[in-house]
């Protein structure tokens, strides 16, 4: 192996060494760099993908939400569940999509359901999405959830509010919601 590279190189088994080892830590900066950075250095997501933190990362800069803001509430709201319905007050973490549908077949008719990574209210923000599925999609949910995050912070004043707003309780900003959310929060910041 070291005589091709070195052939490679036009030159001798110690340059072909050094440039092979140059080589390998360019792709592996290149690689790093594209897994910690890819979504924000080229604007652009896969939206198939279910790579939560990636999303999160990508929409918070998108829409310049705090780091880890988005991960903390999802934190509280599902669980980090990508499949998660709140009915009633009652949680139900599905095992696949096919699941959260059969689930969500039965809430037809009850005004308060929450689904997805962020606990989308579906009777409320139904029509931001092209059908049930969709909205499951962690990409949609999540895209969704910091557009709803970014106007509750410019109509509120701050991203405290606007995470006190995010899941209001009885219409007025829940304190105890904020409470956990900076729980979760303040672990992100530092991870």
């Amino acid at each position: 192996m070291k005589k091709s590279v070195a052939r490679l190189l036009g030159g001798t088994r110690d340059r072909a060494a050094r440039g092979g080892r140059c080589l390998m830590f360019l792709l592996l900066f290149a690689n790093l760099f594209c897994h910690c950075f890819g979504a924000a250095a080229d604007g652009k997501i896969d939206k198939a993908t279910h790579d939560c933190k990636e999303i999160i990362h990508f929409f918070e800069k998108k829409y310049g939400i705090p780091q880890g803001l988005l991960a903390a509430i999802a934190a509280v709201e599902s669980g980090r569940r990508l499949w998660a319905i709140n009915m009633r007050r009652k949680s139900f973490y599905c095992r696949n999509l096919q699941e959260a549908m059969n689930v969500m077949s039965c809430a037809k008719g009850h005004p308060n359901v929450s689904i997805g990574y962020m606990q989308i209210n579906w009777n409320v923000h139904k029509n931001s999405f092209k059908n049930l599925e969709t909205a499951f999609t962690p990409y949609y949910n999540i895209k969704l959830a910091a557009q709803l995050l970014r106007k509750l912070y410019q109509r509120r004043g701050s991203w405290e509010n606007a995470v006190r707003w995010y899941n209001p309780k009885n219409k007025k900003p829940n304190d105890l919601y904020l409470k956990h959310v900076k729980k979760f929060w303040t672990y992100e910041k530092a991870s």
